[in-house]
């Protein structure tokens, strides 16, 4: 049977797949930059 995917649902799914990514590597650098380096490499 023929598979039919809208373009639009396409661009839904990278860009909720970009956003998350974004996101999900914002919120640890963003610890990371508040934290004392020597405390940062002491604890992990």
């Amino acid at each position: 049977f023929p598979i039919f995917i809208a373009p639009n649902i396409i661009i839904l799914a990278l860009s909720i797949c970009i956003i998350l990514g974004i996101i999900s590597g914002i919120i640890p650098a963003s610890i990371a930059a508040k934290m004392d380096p020597v405390v940062a490499i002491r604890t992990k």
